[in-house]
């Protein structure tokens, strides 16, 4: 478990897609699964639309980390595309990883200071064998009601815990 914390633009997710995209081109794991929760600050209304056009607005930085680290060039984005097609890049909201375990992937769960305890908690259960877990966020930029039920509190327990460090 990786954890990466800092301030709103240090490159915490860039870095988080940076590493996934390195251990997948280089075949060390099968799958890319990004997840964050979709927590808005600002009451967004009904979205018209199917699952992936509602999605979409919170899973533009994710592409947009992809494709700066990858290669903004045409056909560097079509690989990516060809990948999230195939389903080797899967990028999903929080409240789908539940029941599913992730085997020979690398997770990345960005936004954690959104989290609950109890979605961190199910997150920490979607991992399985021969997989890594990234987790990025900020204790700033915490839009979930109250502050307190943020699990990013929950990182420095994991942190200090010698059987979570690798």
């Amino acid at each position: 478990m990786t954890c990466l914390r800092g301030k709103e633009g240090g490159g915490k997710t860039l870095v988080a897609c940076q590493v996934a995209l390195d251990l997948f081109f280089r075949k060390e794991v099968d799958q890319i699964i990004v997840t964050r929760p979709a927590v808005a600050a600002e009451d967004l209304g009904f979205m018209p639309g199917g699952i992936s056009e509602k999605l979409d607005p919170y899973l533009q930085p994710i592409y947009q980390n992809f494709n700066k680290v990858y290669g903004n060039t045409e056909s560097k984005k079509n690989k990516i595309k060809k990948h999230v097609e195939a389903g080797e890049i899967k990028i999903i909201p929080v409240a789908f990883t539940r029941g599913i375990t992730y085997d020979n992937a690398v997770v990345i769960v960005d936004e954690m200071q959104n989290l609950t305890s109890v979605q961190f908690q199910m997150i920490l259960g979607r991992l399985g064998k021969n997989s890594k877990l990234i987790f990025t966020g900020s204790a700033q930029q915490i839009d979930l009601r109250k502050s307190s039920e943020s699990a990013i509190h929950l990182l420095d327990r994991l942190e200090n815990n010698p059987d979570t460090v690798g």
